[in-house]
């Protein structure tokens, strides 16, 4: 008969909530702290699943073990409550958000608690509540104080379908994530993250994490660090062009100079730059970095104090008073500039434009046979000839439609236009086209690449298709000392050139190319690199294939970015005192392409910090996954009114020590809460960088039918169902059973009725249990007897030593399954045992072993072993006990189970010590009546004894 799990577990999870079971405190020493996480939930109308219970389960039985061993365990939970799909239910009901993300997580909570779960619910945490966003939004604006948030104009990718950005790792297999719409390219002002800035630290710290492997290759992957060399290659003049000085611009001035907006600069600090010297201009991509972009004569030079100088001069800047313009001098030159300091004018005007390329692979620069740039570079519009503009302008249009991912996969057949512009190859001095092609992306590199086609399928495969040249300039290892064929080129698209039917991508010998004849692929890239910086038209180089994280959303449901735009004075950060900036209600859910929040009149009425004049507030949300990048912070003190979090409880908890959840957070969630810590660190509210020590995944729970589980399949797993059913303890175990933690597994409802059989055996085992003096059962046995039945007491301590030690490794390692496989095996070998011995071994076990054994079994199985723990007489609950612990004398058998075979079979069974010598061995196995019924009459040819394992007795028949 079956126990009552349903009034078992309500019993005892009523006892839990009343002794605030799994809730802590910081204690003296950080000594026994540990910090236990899952990855915590979106809570979706539909409730848990039974994938929630898998990563849940797992944390809850380490959490209540590491108790018992007495750590002290920060186990909390809570909810990623942002997110589109409650807006999305907003759409189609008009149920406001918050009042559906308040019914779910009243049901996952209650879910959560039936399942036995010991979270430190004081802890409990939503990223919806204006309590929690308020710290969001005061990190953004630490951000944005320091350089690490801030806003540009930049390809975005666009869903149509949710109608907002999508950060680059948002976009799976060329569509959103979320509703499998096909992403497109627009152009828009965003909001970023610069996670670039610790593109190499994020991958470094990779490296001491005890991640799996995969997870840590993802990342590596995703961050892409390529080194090699950027070259400048020059447009609209066939010779290198020298420069007497440079001039260094804003990246957003740049378009304005192409476009001979911009024809003029001032500089405090005097240039060596006449009238007719040639100005080499550059873009600041951070500050120490710089990237040439054109060449320009100067026209004119001035110089004049800041008053006598236009507010309006022709060509630059425009200001509506000398305050302003000085104002913004003094940002550039410091506090002691006034309206008397001199500034010197230069005019100029651009006369060629350069094209910056970053290759991997300097040493093939003198076979560069042509350009390619993105459709989107921004010098397309200043190269591209009169003749081509209405074939690119197509181009481009088309090319903007697609997703990076349908532009750069390597089996489509590649495409492009010819610009009608020509570059010059700066090794040889020869005219290659410039090409426009959409498999080369601006958000990799400089947007636009060099093409080696004789060395890079890519190239090599687009070069075939539209007949252009290619020159080997690198030759395999093996042909160093034999003549290759030189395939040259010669001069413009004019050639006759022949195409060769394959390219050698490997590194290998120099050829073709003057001073690097002859030197390998790694030496050649070394004196190439040295030769570009020699004249001053390249440099070493290393980029990354991550970009800045997109964090503005165009949706409703976030945490409003708590900026505010002023007229007059741009973009200005909410005071602290103001925050959190809530969510207005006044709002029409119903996607347009900007945010439902662009037309609450609550929500952007405000006043200028600064000036005081209206002002509208920023009406983009930030990115959900902003929220879910420092929430284990937020844990450690969750309702601090006046910080995140306090320093001393961060430093007490953090960094976590076991992370549990899904692999495919592993570019997005894993990879931001890296960067958010890093951040912090350097900015000295954190003494780690890394937030997560180990991280660990759990895999898919599929359905009954193999597929992932989903509505439209029909192969959804309630876990409610199977807890009325079954019992919250079965389905814990069941999930844990099924297979390696990490593995995605099936879910089959028969194996939920094994693990409840065995747990009926053990509430069975325990509740027939009567204690029995072991001497009584001895007295009246006869004395062989006695000894047999001490060997068998020796063996069974031995086997239950061997269960805590295997239990206990087991757990650590999260080998559950097995875990639980040794706990069957245990329980149904002493069952077997008690049989054999007429029901004595029980009574040997019940107090020194049948109480561990429901320790080793409560972290798995919590409301039944509490239960049975009571039963025994106990006045306390089983978690307030010690871990059992093995004693290692106790691991090493000195008895094993031998067969005796006769021929080859096995006819007996011998006791016997593992060293035992063959003597020995041999009169424990005459002794053995089976075994002698099978010589009787018999001539012993030989015996083969190996101690501890074969004993055989060989016969002639």
């Amino acid at each position: 008969m079956s126990y009552n799990h349903q009034e078992i577990e309500k019993k005892w999870q009523t006892k839990w909530a009343e002794a605030h079971a799994g809730q802590v405190h910081e204690a003296a020493s950080r000594d026994n702290a540990l910090y236990y996480l899952i990855m915590f939930p979106y809570p979706s109308g539909s409730g848990l699943h039974v994938g929630h219970v898998e990563s849940q389960a797992a944390i809850d039985i380490l959490a209540r073990m590491e108790r018992m061993r007495g750590k002290n365990v920060l186990c909390p939970i809570g909810y990623d409550a942002f997110g589109l799909p409650a807006e999305n239910y907003a759409i189609k009901t008009g149920v406001h958000p918050a009042e559906t993300t308040k019914k779910a997580i009243e049901n996952f909570h209650n879910q959560m608690q039936s399942l036995g779960l010991s979270f430190d619910w004081s802890r409990e945490i939503s990223t919806a509540d204006p309590e929690y966003y308020k710290w969001t939004q005061w990190l953004f604006l630490l951000f944005y104080k320091n350089g690490l948030a801030y806003r540009k104009k930049s390809p975005v990718n666009w869903c149509e379908g949710c109608h907002t950005v999508l950060a680059n790792e948002q976009v799976v297999a060329g569509a959103c994530e979320r509703c499998g719409t096909v992403v497109v390219q627009k152009d828009l002002e965003q909001w970023f993250f610069n996670i670039t800035k610790y593109a190499d630290r994020l991958l470094a710290g990779l490296d001491g994490l005890d991640w799996p492997e995969k997870i840590k290759s993802m990342q590596r992957n995703w961050i892409g660090k390529s080194v090699g060399a950027e070259v400048e290659f020059v447009v609209g003049s066939d010779a290198l062009v020298s420069a007497s000085d440079s001039l260094k611009f804003a990246p957003e001035l740049a378009d304005a100079i192409l476009a001979g907006k911009k024809t003029n600069t001032l500089r405090l600090e005097k240039k060596n730059l006449q009238v007719g010297d040639t100005a080499k201009l550059f873009v600041r991509s951070s500050a120490t970095e710089a990237r040439a972009f054109a060449y320009a004569k100067i026209t004119g030079v001035e110089t004049h104090p800041l008053k006598e100088i236009s507010l309006d001069l022709d060509g630059h800047e425009t200001y509506t008073s000398y305050a302003e313009f000085l104002n913004v001098m003094q940002g550039y030159y410091g506090a002691d500039v006034s309206l008397e300091t001199e500034f010197t004018i230069y005019h100029f005007e651009p006369t060629v434009s350069i094209i910056p390329v970053f290759t991997t692979r300097p040493d093939t620069l003198f076979g560069a046979t042509y350009l390619v740039l993105a459709p989107e570079h921004k010098l397309v519009d200043t190269i591209v000839t009169d003749d081509r503009k209405s074939e690119i302008e197509a181009y481009r249009t088309a090319a903007s439609k697609k997703s990076a991912l349908e532009r750069t996969e390597l089996q489509k057949e590649k495409t492009g236009v010819f610009s009608g512009a020509y570059a010059t190859n700066p090794t040889t001095g020869e005219q290659i086209p410039v090409w426009i092609a959409d498999y080369v992306i601006t958000t990799y590199g400089t947007g636009a690449i060099m093409a080696v086609p004789a060395h890079d399928e890519r190239d090599f495969e687009f070069a075939k298709k539209y007949q252009l040249a290619v020159k080997m300039v690198v030759k395999p290892v093996v042909l160093q000392n034999v003549m290759s064929k030189d395939l040259g080129l010669s001069h413009g698209a004019q050639s006759s050139i022949e195409i060769v039917s394959d390219c050698f991508t490997e590194p290998g010998i120099a050829t073709n190319s003057d001073f690097l004849n002859g030197l390998t692929t790694k030496d050649a890239k070394q004196k190439m690199i040295a030769w570009l910086e020699e004249k001053g038209i390249g440099n070493a180089k290393t980029t990354f294939r991550i970009r800045d994280w997109l964090v503005s959303r165009q949706r409703y449901w976030g945490a409003p970015i708590p900026i505010i735009w002023c007229e007059d004075h741009g973009a200005q950060a909410v005071e602290e005192t103001q925050l959190p900036v809530e969510l207005p209600t006044d709002v029409d859910f119903k996607p347009t392409g900007e945010s439902p929040l662009v037309d609450s009149v609550t929500f952007h009425n405000v006043k200028c910090p600064v000036c005081g004049k209206d002002a509208r507030r920023e009406s983009d949300t930030m990115d959900t996954f902003v929220d879910s990048s420092w929430y284990y912070l937020r844990y450690t003190d969750p309702h601090n009114a006046s910080a995140f979090a306090d320093k001393s409880k961060v430093d007490y908890w953090c960094p976590v020590d076991l992370y549990l959840g899904g692999a495919e957070h592993a570019v997005m969630h894993l990879l931001y809460a890296r960067f958010f810590a890093y951040a912090l660190h350097d900015l000295g509210y954190l003494n780690f960088e890394e937030p997560f020590v180990k991280l660990r995944n759990q895999g898919l729970i599929l359905g009954p039918d193999g597929e992932k589980m989903s509505k439209s399949k029909g192969n959804v797993v309630n876990p409610d169902d199977v807890v009325s059913e079954y019992g919250a303890d079965a389905l814990r175990m069941y999930e844990m059973f099924m297979g390696p933690l990490e593995d995605a597994k099936p879910w089959d409802t028969k194996g939920v009725v094994g693990i409840r059989r065995f747990l009926d055996k053990v509430e069975r085992y325990v509740a027939a249990w009567q204690p029995t003096d072991l001497e009584s059962v001895f007295e009246g046995m006869i004395d062989e007897m006695k000894e047999q039945a001490k060997i068998g007491i020796r063996r069974n301590e031995v086997l239950f030593n061997k269960l805590i030690k295997q239990v206990t490794e087991d757990l650590e390692l999260l080998k559950f399954n097995t875990a639980i496989a040794f706990l069957m095996k245990w329980l149904n070998e002493h069952r077997r045992e008690e049989e054999k011995t007429n029901g004595w071994m029980q009574s040997h076990c019940s107090k020194k072993q049948l109480e561990t054994f429901l320790k080793l079994l409560a972290p798995l199985a919590p409301h039944l072993a509490e239960e049975l723990w009571e039963k025994l007489g106990h006045m306390t609950s089983i978690f307030n006990e010690s871990w059992p612990v093995f004693d290692p004398a106790l691991i090493v058998d000195d008895v094993v189970e031998m067969g005796v075979q006769v021929n080859g079979k096995v006819r007996g069974t011998i006791s016997i010590a593992p060293n035992a010598d063959e003597t020995t061995a041999k009169e424990l196995a005459f002794a053995n009546a089976n075994v002698m019924k099978w010589m009787e009459g018999k001539e012993i040819v030989k015996i083969v004894y190996v101690p501890g394992k074969i004993f055989n007795i060989v016969v002639k028949e």
